[in-house]
This record gives structure tokens, C-alpha cells and sequence, in this order.
């Protein structure tokens, strides 16, 4: 197996809990009072959330999701509610969510859903170990904490078992595009990773 496909693995195994991360503060932030009761109803403003959620097993709790978000298959029946920089707020009102998580980017939408009362959680999920710290903060806030150290339990044993694979082999100068935008037939725009992230992490 060559250095690429092993980085490959390497990546899939975030990609199933974690998706596009983006930076920023590492600590989890909460907008709203102590919860008495774990989240019920729960609306994510991002795939990378969403995907966390259900690999925690509290895909039943999530109520929307963004227009991005593709996995696992049960979310296609689930409402959307834009984007994370562009959210339909009044989607996001009329679904009584109990919870709303998001990433750090959406600093302003966090705003806004606290003028509206709606609880916001915001984790970090930028680079590999804030990936593997929001699954933990993810099964806190859940109620479901054993499932969150397990599943990154999990996680961690996979990087690590690839990692000892690829410890010896000559690494080759790669490119890898995480995203593209056609049109008119042809590839207009590709997102490639860069440094300081999780894609620059596991690579």
C-alpha cells in the first residue's frame, strides 16, 4: 500500500465522525443556562456535526440540518436550514429545537440565535485533535458520554494503527483537493488542503 492510499485511510477515518473542520477557538461554547436534561431536538450547522451525532447514536435527536449535509443517509428526510454562514433562521425557529450546534465560523449566527433564545453550542473541529475533542464534548452535552469516549476511543486506535504502517515508508509530494465547483462543463474553482488543519494532520 502506498503513502497516499494509507493517508488516504488515515482520512477516512476522521471523515466518518468529523467532515470539514474550519479553526478556531478550541474550548466548546455555550450560549445558553446549565441544562437540566440532554438535548432532544437538535438542529446542526454542519455536516461534519451532523455525522458526529449520529455516530454517537443520537441521530434520532437531530430534527434539521444544512443544505450540505449528505451523511449518513438518514438525513436526507430531514429538514434543512440553509447553510452555516447563511441559516434560514425562521426554519430554524419553527423546528423548537432544544439545541442548536455549530462550528466556530458562525460566530454571528450564534449571536442571533441568542437573541432568539435558541441554546447554541459551537466546537472546534479544525484540526485532528479538536476533531477527537468535539466527539467527547459532543457525548457531554449529549448525555451520552461513554458513547462519545468510546467512539473516539475508536477513532484514535485507527490514526494510530495507520500511522505505525506508514511510519517507515518515502513520502511523496501529494495534492489534495477537498472540494470543487463546476460550471459550464468545466471545474471553475478546487479547494485543496493547506497547512494547519486536520486534512494537514492526517496527510
Amino acid at each position: 500500500m502506498t503513502r497516499l492510499r494509507q493517508s488516504a485511510a488515515i482520512l477516512a477515518a476522521l471523515m466518518a465522525v468529523a467532515g470539514c473542520g474550519v479553526r478556531a477557538d478550541r474550548s466548546a461554547r455555550s450560549s445558553s443556562a446549565e441544562r437540566s436534561q440532554p438535548p432532544q431536538r437538535i438542529v446542526s450547522l454542519a455536516p461534519s456535526l451532523t455525522e458526529t451525532l449520529f455516530a454517537l447514536g443520537v441521530g434520532d435527536r437531530v430534527v434539521g440540518v444544512t443544505r450540505y449535509c449528505a451523511d449518513p443517509p438518514e438525513v436526507e428526510q430531514l429538514p434543512r436550514v440553509g447553510g452555516h454562514l447563511d441559516p434560514n433562521f425562521e426554519a430554524i425557529v419553527a423546528l423548537m429545537p432544544d439545541l442548536v450546534v455549530s462550528i466556530p465560523s458562525s460566530d454571528e449566527t450564534a449571536r442571533r440565535l441568542e437573541s432568539l433564545n435558541i441554546p447554541i453550542v459551537s466546537v472546534d473541529q479544525h484540526d485532528v485533535s479538536g476533531v477527537l475533542e468535539s466527539i467527547s464534548q459532543l457525548g457531554e452535552i449529549c448525555g451520552v458520554p461513554e458513547q462519545g469516549e468510546m467512539l473516539r476511543a475508536k477513532v484514535e486506535a485507527r490514526l494510530q494503527a495507520v500511522s505505525r504502517i506508514v511510519a517507515t515508508a518515502n513520502p511523496p509530494r501529494v495534492v489534495v483537493a477537498v472540494g470543487h465547483d463546476i460550471g459550464g462543463g468545466v471545474v471553475r474553482t478546487v479547494w485543496a488542503a493547506g497547512p494547519d488543519t486536520f486534512y494537514d494532520g492526517v496527510v
